[in-house]
């Protein structure tokens, strides 16, 4: 769940039921399902498609001159309403280099949603939309990952980067973010279970629109977090949660209490084994 809370700018204000609303306080529910395949060419080769599935719940609220909520209030800027869709599509190649490190470089591709420059439809007076689940560029993606096992502990780490090179056709430009996390896992005596503990640190530079920087896409979060995983024969299973720091935030301030997620994944035989003769 995250919370976004701003004043409005002076040519910004709107009258409506109840009188003039001088800030908009956004309670969202996010909801972001992943499906992934991994598909194994050669020892050192392998593929990935990765397709999000993304819901977003919007419960909007707003306030006077004198911080009194406004019941009823209809604004061309926010609303109650549940909007969910696809994300953009994601292709990867990993190249294993041996020594526990995995090269990954791919692209994003457009097939999630876009909206019209929101600002530009603000300033005319007209709805819009800020939350939308696409680029409408094909963006470069690339990572490095390694694991090893010092001491009777799994020692993970990762990096990967992401963001737009040109604008779409409506001004949008996906800002650049990075993402870099060390984790430790063990068992602590009770196999099957995996239990870790990680850090993260997440980056991201300011989305714009024509040139204009975007509220609430500029910002800098550490990213605390635990684990129990269970590999049981083909299958495998995780919960996690994590507690991001804010550390920075530009232009606009969302606050994410919790973020929670689970995981299930199987491997599959693609050519079934030869019988013996």
């Amino acid at each position: 769940m995250l919370n976004t809370a701003h004043e409005v700018e002076a040519d910004e204000i709107e009258e409506g039921v109840g009188g003039e609303a001088r800030s908009h306080e956004v309670d969202l529910v996010l909801a972001d399902v992943q499906l992934r395949l991994d598909y194994g060419l050669s020892q050192t080769l392998d593929l990935t498609v990765i397709l999000p599935l993304r819901r977003v719940s919007m419960d909007a609220e707003f306030f006077d001159a004198q911080d009194r909520r406004l019941p009823g209030f209809q604004s061309i800027h926010h609303r109650d309403e549940v909007i969910a869709g696809l994300g953009d599509l994601a292709l990867e190649a990993g190249l294993h280099l041996g020594g526990g490190l995995t090269l990954r470089l791919g692209v994003s591709l457009p097939t999630g949603g876009v909206e019209p420059d929101p600002y530009a439809l603000g300033g005319l007076g007209l709805r819009h939309q800020h939350i939308f689940f696409g680029s409408g560029t094909v963006d470069p993606r690339l990572g490095v990952a390694g694991g090893w096992r010092v001491a009777g502990l799994e020692l993970r780490a990762v990096a990967e980067a992401t963001g737009a090179v040109y604008e779409n056709d409506d001004g949008y430009r996906a800002g650049w973010n990075g993402f870099g996390q060390g984790a430790v896992a063990t068992s602590l005596g009770l196999e099957p279970f995996v239990f870790v503990a990680r850090v993260g640190l997440f980056h991201a530079l300011p989305s714009t629109w024509n040139g204009r920087s975007a509220e609430n896409t500029g910002r800098t979060d550490l990213l605390p977090g635990l684990a129990v995983e269970v590999p049981w024969g083909d299958w495998f299973f995780s919960v996690e949660a994590s507690r991001p720091i804010n550390l920075v935030a530009e232009g606009g301030q969302l606050d994410a209490p919790l973020v929670a997620g689970l995981a299930v994944g199987v491997r599959l035989p693609v050519i079934p084994p030869q019988s013996s003769p």
